[in-house]
């Protein structure tokens, strides 16, 4: 196949009906066909966006629908979009207005009129344990509906994330299936730790990615110190609060959504890499400057073959996922189940990701009773790139010589071995091979939360959370017998690796919510505790039988290694919130933390918040006289922010073999007991 040519299969359907009704799904069925490389596209679409008033919009965000091609309107409201292909779709979002999606079919759209979204002031986003009104925030918390998200192709929520909040920045750890995203807020605050705080229904985890991106109802990011100080110690780097899907009342008849998709990922780019004519004629050239002889590799090519290693070892791949959800509830209860699977190969031969996500969420509600559970469980399988050599698997591919034989029967292992002068050099095939080679990662995540709350009187809420979740990691490496030239492996190894994790968050809220004519008030205390246990286990082994990748099977080289932490985590908390008349906002937050990771001496710390707001355009003055403002508010903070997510037990001294004692110059690891958590002024 050429190399600017794509295999496309293609499916996608989507289902919805009420379970007991009868629905026909009609098949689709594409041709795998080669789509040429001249897809039809448009060099620039350009647009103006204005509001009813006529008057430019400035800053709108203009996206091509399921893509990161995206830009701003400038101070015209004047936007300019690049390689778009024919009959896309483009939104445009600006808060405070209605989103709205326009078709492309020429360079030229039309002009585009936004409606003011009247009811987004009053819209509810999450902050830290709890919700407010966007109208009375007083810190900075940016707030996306999953809606406007493309969460259906996008396999990490992350991915789909991308370029969708201001302050926000989300790459992509790498381009191997599986592969999370780095999101940092405004920056990165600390050295240790960089990651956000990522809190998902009131459960704490240290990734988003096994979340399922379907089960996703909306996402808030708490990104200035007096929003995140709620969370003290843990959030320097800013807080990302994700909010899944709930069921709903239905009248007991379920709704039940099926989705499935299918893609192609492609290479973006392929390198114009030598062939074995123009291979041999460098090397030949530069060898002779130095006084040295061809390389025997370089001689003969009649007799050798003319590989291109990158066209052989990176082709099209195919991602799939598909969801099922099925959701609805009565009068007092409501109830979300969701399945999902994912199966993406990787570009790069000998790669693949796998996922399969579950969550079941349930509510009662009756009189001045609350309560619920809620279990999220996620398992991944990983087949991930060989690391542990020069420029990993894409450098040797790149790297490899085009005269290289791809297989050759009479070496171990079975494949084309280098020769002469050319050493270190892997066959890239061999290192695909998972009989040879073989690494990959199980990793098992389940997350539970249990609520319980009442209601005594109007306002006054007491609520207790009980939150336990485990982690079961599993690494397997496996080397067999090969020999490609200059790289020989004569013994049989075999690598298991495990580690076990297991948390208990307790939390005890209570909140008072009143509103008295032009006043507004809201208090929370709290108390919340967490106990966190590690363990970790190892062990290796050579000399295991042609085709045996289990430890057992080892008959020399056995070793084991292992450790175990335990860390506790203790904070008491309060927020006031006062507002008068909708228009002058004030909000105080202290949280202290206790943290085992510190000196006896140094374990507690304090972070304190306070923030102001003037909603100026709920003043006289300007409702009056500046019809076209929706909202004008003036907002100042102040905060402290804590890092805890250092390791365990830096406060002590550990004993090691080999070392003088207590002689600093013999090299041993220096405590410090005086260690402590610093606030980040923000």
């Amino acid at each position: 196949m050429n190399k600017n040519s794509l295999l496309i299969p293609c499916m996608a359907c989507a289902l919805s009906v009420p379970l007991g009704a009868s629905a026909r799904l009609p098949i689709l069925l594409l041709p795998v066909q080669t789509v040429q490389q001249s897809v039809k596209t448009i060099p620039q679409v350009k647009g103006v966006i204005s509001d009813v008033n006529g008057d430019p919009v400035i800053g709108a965000s203009v996206f091509v629908k399921g893509t990161t091609n995206g830009t701003v309107t400038d101070m015209d409201g004047r936007y300019t979009l690049t390689n778009v292909p024919v009959g896309s779709i483009i939104e445009i979002t600006y808060v405070g207005f209605l989103s709205q999606q326009v078709a492309v079919n020429g360079p030229q759209v039309r002009g585009i009129t936004l409606k003011e979204d009247n009811k987004t002031l009053n819209e509810l986003v999450v902050i830290g344990y709890g919700t407010q009104r966007k109208a009375d925030l007083t810190g900075s918390v940016a707030n996306i509906d999953a809606t406007k998200l493309n969460t259906t192709s996008n396999s990490t929520i992350g991915q789909a994330l991308q370029g969708r909040i201001a302050g926000v920045d989300i790459v992509s750890q790498g381009g191997y299936p599986g592969s999370g995203s780095r999101i940092m807020v405004r920056g990165i605050g600390t050295l240790n730790n960089a990651a956000p705080l990522y809190i998902v229904d009131g459960m704490y985890m240290s990734s988003i990615d096994q979340i399922n991106p379907s089960d996703i109802q909306s996402i808030d990011v708490l990104k200035d110190a007096s929003s995140s100080a709620i969370y003290g110690s843990r959030a320097a780097n800013g807080v990302v609060i994700i909010t899944t899907k709930s069921g709903s009342n239905t009248e007991g008849v379920p709704d039940i959504n099926v989705t499935a998709s299918m893609g192609v990922n492609s290479p973006a780019k392929y390198l114009n890499l030598l062939n074995a004519s123009q291979w041999a004629g460098v090397t030949t050239e530069s060898r002779a400057a130095a006084n040295l002889p061809a390389l025997e590799m370089a001689q003969n090519l009649d007799q050798k073959e003319d590989n291109d290693w990158q066209n052989i070892m990176f082709s099209p791949a195919v991602i799939q996922n598909y969801n099922l959800s099925v959701q609805g509830g009565g009068k007092y209860s409501k109830y979300y189940n969701s399945f999902g699977y994912t199966d993406q190969d990787g570009t790069m031969k000998g790669t693949n990701f796998k996922r399969y996500t579950m969550q079941s969420k349930l509510d009662y509600h009756k009189s001045i009773f609350d309560m619920g559970t809620n279990i999220i469980l996620t398992y991944d399988q990983n087949q991930p790139l060989l690391s542990d050599i020069r420029g990993g698997m894409v450098g040797q591919t790149l790297l490899s010589v085009p005269t290289l034989s791809r297989y050759d029967n009479s070496k171990v292992g079975g494949y084309g071995a280098s020769y002469g002068d050319v050493v270190n050099l892997r066959n890239p095939r061999g290192m695909a091979d998972r009989s040879l080679l073989r690494r990959s990662t199980d990793n098992v995540k389940a997350f539970a939360n249990i609520y319980v709350s009442i209601e005594p009187i109007k306002g006054l809420k007491y609520k207790l959370n009980f939150t336990p979740d485990f982690e079961f990691y599993r690494n397997n490496t496996y080397t067999g017998l090969y020999d490609f030239g200059g790289d020989k492996n004569t013994i049989t190894t075999a690598t298991e690796t495990q580690t076990r994790t297991r948390n208990l968050l307790l939390e005890n809220l209570l909140t008072y919510d009143k509103t008295f004519g032009n006043h507004k008030i809201s208090v929370l205390a709290g108390f919340s505790y967490q106990d966190t246990r590690y363990r970790y286990l190892s062990g290796s082994g050579q000399n295991l039988p042609s085709g045996i990748m289990e430890l057992d099977g080892a008959t020399s080289g056995l070793t084991s290694s292992g450790n175990s932490y335990h860390s506790t985590l203790a904070s008491i908390l309060g927020r006031v919130f006062y507002s008068y008349a909708d228009r002058y906002l004030i909000s105080a937050t202290i949280r202290r933390d206790g943290s085992s990771k510190f000196g006896k001496d140094h374990h507690w710390g304090n972070f304190p918040s306070v923030s102001a707001g003037w909603n100026i355009g709920e003043e006289k003055f300007i409702k009056d006289n500046v019809k076209w403002m929706d909202q004008l508010k003036l907002r100042v903070g102040y905060g402290e922010l804590g890092n805890q997510e250092i390791n365990n037990y830096q406060y002590s001294a550990i004993v090691s073999s080999g070392i003088n004692y207590p002689n600093v110059d013999g090299g041993g690891y220096i405590p410090v007991p005086s260690l402590r958590i610093l606030p980040i002024l923000m």
